[in-house]
């Protein structure tokens, strides 16, 4: 539960503490070195721990909680004092779903990383059944989806400065891709490793977007905005999980990609109606607080 909380409250506060230390504008950039960082803990960190539990046993892999005091020491060192400018109520944090912009990113982050989830739980147990793979052969495709996320994270935080909507919807549209070149192409070890490319390049820009979308949906409430968004991925990946249990009890193993090409298609249609409706995300910070 305290681990929970703790990497509830870096993603809730993540987007907010960005803004003070750069601009609004530069918010992308700003995001896709925070997610860098992160996905680089995420490809380091399942290798490091193997290596630490074969030396010296699994409980000391826990002993890695250190690097929290360590984080803990570079943010009290490194980071200036950045207070809230507002104080954020149950009413107001209610009172952002009133804004379409947010309602839109709410819907395309459920449906994005729910989806992601969804295919991503059981990646492995597909590869070896349809794919033939064997757990040797699927840690290189492990590998390389992790690194293709930290170039996702870079590309984002540049597209998300420039043309965000697009960027948005783009990412969306490269999971999809990804999910159906690998139900395509399965038996195609070649293949395999480029479409696990293409996942990691947008599981990696899907935060970064996700985050920058949200802080100018509602650039007045950064913390509240940040807090709302974290619930509603966090339902997202809770219902994805299922839903690819699900999927998996009843078709087998490759109904869950399915899922996540049918979300992840389904998450731009809120985006891609936002010109549509007459919203510009380039002016977001201006024009969508007046809109609440």
């Amino acid at each position: 539960m305290l681990l929970g909380i703790s990497i509830g409250g870096f993603f809730a506060l993540a987007g907010a503490t960005v803004v003070r230390l750069v601009t609004i504008e530069a918010m992308g950039k700003g995001m896709s070195i925070v997610f860098m960082g992160l996905s680089a803990g995420l490809v380091v960190a399942p290798a490091l721990a193997t290596l630490i539990g074969e030396a010296f046993g699994w409980r000391t892999a826990f002993m890695a909680a250190a690097c929290g005091l360590l984080a803990l020491l570079m943010q009290a060192v490194c980071l200036p004092h950045v207070p809230a400018t507002s104080a954020t109520s149950l009413a107001s944090l209610f009172g952002l779903s009133k804004r379409r912009p947010v309602r839109s990113g709410l819907v395309a982050g459920l449906l994005f990383f729910g989806g992601e989830v969804s295919g991503f739980t059981f990646m492995r147990p597909y590869l070896e059944t349809n794919g033939g793979l064997s757990a040797t052969s699927i840690a290189p495709v492990l590998l390389v989806l992790g690194l293709a996320s930290l170039l996702g994270s870079a590309v984002a935080g540049v597209l998300a400065d420039r043309v965000l909507r697009v960027g948005f919807g783009a990412t969306f549209l490269l999971l999809a891709i990804a999910a159906v070149g690998l139900l395509a192409l399965s038996d195609l070890y070649l293949s395999i490793f480029v479409f696990a490319a293409i996942w990691g390049i947008a599981v990696g820009a899907g935060p970064v977007m996700t985050q920058t979308w949200m802080g100018r949906a509602a650039p007045d409430q950064l913390e509240g905005v940040g807090g709302l968004c974290l619930a509603v991925i966090q339902l997202g990946v809770t219902f994805g999980a299922i839903a690819g249990g699900i999927a998996v009890d009843v078709f087998g193993t490759s109904a869950p990609l399915y899922v996540t090409a049918v979300f992840t298609v389904l998450a731009a249609v809120p985006i891609a109606a936002q010109r549509s409706r007459g919203v510009d995300p380039r002016r977001l910070t201006s024009e969508l607080v007046s809109s609440e």
